[in-house]
């Protein structure tokens, strides 16, 4: 029994002992599937439209355990800790990096890549993929513009375009005077890019930044020989906003801000003034011109009100400006459509204020303004499968004040008078006390106070602004489109012919003028004391009169109207084979018919064509003819034919590249060569002469008589250039960061150019001749990076650089001129001028007289302290005639460049960006260097304060003189000397700031709206400079110019 008892008992404890094993098999069994489903992640991908995306990598970081997203772009993927990164990376897709922590399920919405092979870049009668695409190509997309915080495109692009130089001359209200070079100097001729909106030549500095899709920029040969004798200097293509499909989409945004202008000349008293006269005065022994100590002391110390007005110190700049100017935009776009119809409208507003003073009661209103309404009708029509039509309307409609100052010349107008009109010549105006306590009895005037007449060589520039005159006029632009497009797949697939024809119109007349005469006076300070009428008012007796003031409304049409008719029709092929072979050709012939005011019309017409072709975007191919003529040139030269070639290797889709793809993702190379053409030259007609006859002379017996014009360019043609681009696209670690260069070279032949070189003996002179050569070269640099954290934080930043070199080969100059005169050998826009010899003044009349160039110190000649000047044909004298030669320095920067960055985070954006250039110089000219040139100006500038003394031997200006003496002497800005008449103008700005803000969908759809944002903008907010007056950007202060703006703006945006 105990044994029997005994084995039960061992045969249970075996049972336990097994249903523990199975007990623990299972426990195990199951915590690995609870493991196991804790440490699934799953979820959905879709793109920004919520569509799924299928195919989708992902990945757990730093392995190589990766799945793909099914049908529905949903996936599954089992991670080994919380502590993991999932990598989701599609092509065309920013690739995304999210930390998994505790979730399970994580939602991923992919952004478009802005290097996606599907990205198209705007070329010459077409688009091209960004990834196929050989040429040296900018692009810039129209969101980016409207950040600028200006509405002057030519403006909004500077430092957004590689190669792109911009040079501002004025901040007029409604004077787009901006000048754009495409990698610097060309001809001259004329360097000005061609420049196309929907593929026409018409205006852009007007339109409204919101209607602007994309603009492109053609650098190279192979973009721009499409457009033959047209395309030598480059070509900027403007795209406006098209209408996609889906539910109206409403926007309206308004800004509101002010404008300051830019100036770095600081304020110099009249005592100060009136002690530098005196200096000069004693230098050049005028001794009975001294200003008293009495008047010194009065005009640093005023002892009453009557003596400031007798003693003037007058700041011209802050009497003629106000604090700021106002500016405002405002906008309204509406887009959407169906499969029948498509559109985009745009209706803009833009108002720019003036900085200056002017009179603006009753009729008067000498003020700037500038009124613009833009507005913009795109539509496209589906007219069948195979059938669209397109139609686009564009353009605006200005008004634009303008005061008149009935001035004599260009050199006086209130812009040169604000500068160098001397402070201490008389008060701005007799202010209302002055009328009160003196009234004047022989005028009767309709203002308060009285302009005050000024005997400086420049005038009062405060009376030129406030006369009251000025003209109005209104300008209109209409841009009109048709475009029609029908598939020819019935033949074969990817065919397609395109029509269009496009209108373009400008119109401008007065619409109104007031032509003021007001009283000018004199105050007799003595007269005042003696209990007499002071009041003299020029030009009239002592008679009661009264202003003559002139309104009219006068009609017709402003001589700078434009008709343009451009018509085109172009055989399209876009065809891919085998996902591999992708081809697209081009055979295109257009008309142009543009008439200026009432000339006779310009024509031109082109036969073009284009084929490309690339292998699995790998091995690219571009070739493009042109067959270009022009009623410019002579028969048999009317038409010329310019070809190009390019070719692209993509190494990065090689697949040996696969190892080092992780580092370097893309790295491509592409090569140009071609010929372009500039038909600009300075008249029309050059193959034909004719006769013109004088008028009658003095004695009508010998006269009038018949001359023979220039002789005739029996074979005149346009310019011809060779240009070659070798370029390298690079992007590292998924396009964090990327890099583009392209070095470029050209030889220009055949330019035109007067000969000086023709012998007397021809006895007349030529037209312009295919005679000149120029060669040039330079580099592109881009260089990005574009970072997007797990978090949704972005940062970017990206510089760019355009260096540009150019020498001219040939320009037909004058037989015997010396070789440091010759164009030939020196750069387009280079300086003549002089240098300083020694330590760059003399020191002492031993310094004079043992001069090479020995000159008497005498009344027209040098006295110590003087600029010494280098006698550079060594011909014993200092003049403009032998001793001019290229100094260093060009007028047109070789280097430009510019860096910008920005982040966005959740709703919150900012950016900014600098600009700037290196190696341009601008001309000071008579008035801003040099003192006291007439006797009836006391006015200095920042330069001669630092005026030569023997204890300042290292001054930066000569010592001070008057008129007639030492500096006029040998014509001082005649001479250029450098680093005084000609000074450096190096400059780094901030041109744009931007921040902005959009509101949570939540929130604003609370208010009925889908989206809204606020944003605040920066437009030339600091300069830095070593230039010690005047602004950077010009190239010149010979004649004053109205300053540049710095401008700041509020806005909002609302989306319907």
């Amino acid at each position: 029994m105990l044994k029997s008892e005994f084995v039960n008992v061992k045969n249970l404890m075996c049972k336990n002992h097994f249903l523990k094993i199975i007990f623990t098999i299972l426990l195990l069994h199951f915590s690995i599937i609870v493991f196991s489903q804790q440490n699934i992640v799953s979820g959905t991908v879709v793109d920004v439209d919520k569509t799924p995306i299928i195919g989708v990598n992902i990945f757990i970081k730093g392995t190589d355990q990766g799945v793909i997203t099914d049908i529905n772009g949903k996936y599954s993927i089992r991670i080994e800790s919380s502590d993991d990164i999932l990598i989701f990376r599609y092509v065309g897709m920013q690739t995304q990096e999210i930390a998994v922590r505790n979730s399970k399920i994580i939602d991923v919405t992919l952004q478009e890549e802005s290097t996606k092979l599907d990205e198209v870049v705007v070329v010459g009668y077409g688009t091209q993929k960004k990834a196929s695409a050989v040429g040296a190509i900018s692009q810039v997309k129209g969101d980016n513009l409207m950040q600028s915080g200006t509405s002057d495109i030519s403006q909004a692009i500077s430092g957004k375009l590689s190669g792109v130089l911009t040079m501002q001359r004025t901040g007029q209200p409604g004077a787009n005077d901006t000048e754009i070079l495409i990698r610097g100097l060309s001809s001259w001729n004329g360097s000005q890019p061609l420049i196309l909106v929907d593929g026409v030549e018409r205006d852009f500095t007007s339109m409204d930044p919101n209607e602007i899709e994309t603009i492109s920029v053609l650098k190279d040969a192979s973009a721009t020989a499409v457009f033959g004798a047209r395309g030598g200097n480059g070509v900027i293509i403007v795209t406006t906003k098209r209408g996609k499909a889906g539910k109206p989409k409403l926007s309206a945004s308004f800004s509101n801000g002010f404008n300051k202008a830019i100036t770095n000349s600081d304020f110099i008293d009249s005592y100060t003034t009136e002690l530098a006269w005196n200096i000069s005065q004693m230098n050049t022994g005028k001794f009975t011109n001294l200003t008293s100590q009495q008047a010194l002391n009065e005009y640093r110390n005023p002892t009453n009100p009557l003596k400031a007005l007798e003693y003037p110190n007058v700041n011209w700049f802050k009497e003629t400006t106000k604090s700021f100017a106002s500016n405002s935009n405002a906008n309204i776009t509406l887009s959407g459509g169906s499969e029948f119809l498509r559109y985009f409208v745009s209706l803009g507003y833009n108002y720019q204020g003036d900085v200056f003073k002017g009179r603006t009661d009753g009729i008067y209103d000498s003020e700037h303004w500038y009124e613009k309404f833009n507005y913009r009708t795109n539509l496209d029509f589906n007219i069948s499968k195979s059938t669209t039509l397109a139609f686009n309307i564009g353009g605006d409609i200005s008004i634009n004040n303008t005061p008149q100052f009935g001035t004599i010349n260009s050199s006086f107008n209130p812009w040169n008078a604000i500068f160098n009109t001397s402070p201490s010549s008389s008060p701005a105006y007799y202010p209302e006390w002055l009328v009160d306590l003196y009234p004047n009895s022989y005028s009767i005037e309709d203002s308060k106070t009285l302009l005050a007449t000024n005997s400086d060589y420049y005038g009062n520039p405060y009376t030129m602004l406030n006369k009251g005159s000025y003209s109005r006029s209104l300008g209109t632009k209409l841009f009109t489109d048709i475009v029609l497009d029908q598939k020819l797949d019935f033949i074969t697939s990817g065919l397609f012919i395109r029509g269009k024809v496009s209108l373009s119109t400008y119109y401008s007349n007065i619409i109104r003028s007031v032509t003021h005469t007001p009283g000018q006076y004199s105050f007799d300070f003595v007269k005042a004391e003696e209990g007499e009428n002071p009041w003299i008012k020029d030009g009239s007796t002592n008679e009661i009169t009264k202003d003559q003031v002139i309104v009219s409304y006068p009609s017709g049409i402003l001589n700078n109207f434009y008709r343009d008719l451009y018509y085109e029709i172009g055989l399209n092929y876009d065809n891919s084979f085998d996902s591999k072979h992708n081809i697209t050709a081009l055979l295109l012939i257009n008309r142009q018919n543009r008439q200026n005011n009432v000339e006779f019309p310009f024509y031109n017409q082109a036969l073009v064509t284009r084929a490309t072709y690339n292998y699995k975007y790998k091995y690219l191919f571009e070739t493009n003819v042109s067959y270009t003529g022009s009623e410019a040139f002579a028969p048999g030269n009317k038409f010329g034919l310019f070809p190009s070639l390019a070719l692209g290797w993509v190494v990065s889709e090689e697949q040996f590249f696969g190892k080092i793809r992780p580092i370097i993702n893309k790295l491509k190379f592409r090569y140009s060569d071609g010929l372009v053409g500039s038909d600009k030259a300075t008249e029309r007609w050059l193959y034909t002469s004719d006769y013109w006859i004088d008028g009658a002379r003095a004695n009508p017996e010998k006269g009038p008589f018949i001359h023979e014009g220039a002789v005739a360019n029996e074979s005149a043609q346009w310019e011809q250039s060779h240009k070659r681009d070798l370029g390298i696209e690079l992007g590292f670690f998924d396009n964090l960061i990327s890099m583009e260069v392209s070095l470029f070279d050209e030889y220009r032949e055949k330019m035109l150019v007067t000969p000086a070189n023709t012998s007397f003996l021809v006895g007349n002179s030529f037209k312009q001749l295919n005679l000149g050569e120029l060669k040039k070269h330079g580099i592109d640099i881009e260089l990005g990076f574009n970072k997007l954290t797990k978090n949704g934080f972005r940062y970017w930043g990206k510089t760019m650089w355009g260096l540009s070199e150019n020498r001219v080969i040939e320009k037909a100059e004058a037989l015997y001129t010396p070789e440091y005169q010759k164009a030939a050998g020196k750069s387009l826009g280079y300086i003549v001028g002089s240098i300083s010899a020694g330590n760059g003044y003399f020191t002492s009349i031993d310094d004079i007289y043992t001069n090479v160039a020995s000159i008497s110190p005498d009344a027209n000649g040098f006295v110590v302290g003087s600029y010494k000047v280098i006698d550079f044909n060594a011909d014993g004298k200092i003049d403009k005639n032998g001793d001019l030669y290229a100094i260093a320095g060009n007028l047109y920067a070789p280097v430009v460049y510019s860096f910008s960055g920005g982040l966005s985070y959740k709703g919150f954006e900012c950016s900014f960006l600098f600009s700037g250039n290196i190696g341009k110089y601008v001309q000071y000219g008579y008035p801003y260097e040099l003192e006291f040139s007439y006797d009836n100006n006391h006015r200095i500038h920042q330069s001669a304060l630092d005026y030569w003394t023997p204890v300042n031997s290292t001054a930066n200006h000569s010592t001070l003189l008057g008129k007639d003496f030492g500096t006029i002497a040998f014509a001082g800005s005649a001479i250029n000397l450098e680093g005084r008449y000609i000074r450096n103008a190096d400059y780094l700005r901030l041109k744009e700031v931007y921040f902005g803000y959009t509101f949570d969908n939540n929130f604003v759809h609370k208010m009925g709206v889908s989206g809204a944002s606020v944003f605040a903008t920066g437009n030339n907010i600091l300069t830095f400079t070593k230039l010690i007056e005047g602004d950077p950007e010009a190239k010149s202060f010979t004649t004053g110019f109205y300053p540049l703006m710095a401008n700041v703006k509020l806005g909002v945006k609302i989306l319907f």
